[in-house]
């Protein structure tokens, strides 16, 4: 996340493609909260036992915190 352009970039994995979200009517934190929190939920396990990984989900969806 480039915070002073406002752009949200993902760089896939295979090959050197990646993916260029510019947010001109909000915030890229709106972004990168999604994306964070739809890859912390396809982390999780279908346990209804499971604790939630709470350092975890805020790492994947607070980076602006630091």
């Amino acid at each position: 996340v480039n915070w002073d352009t406002n752009q949200v970039i993902i760089e896939l994995a295979e090959g050197d493609s990646q993916i260029t979200f510019a947010c001109t009517r909000f915030s890229p934190k709106l972004v990168h909260e999604l994306i964070g929190g739809y890859i912390f939920l396809s982390m999780r396990t279908k346990d209804a036992d499971e604790t939630l990984d709470d350092e975890n989900f805020f790492k994947l969806t607070g980076g602006w915190n630091g």
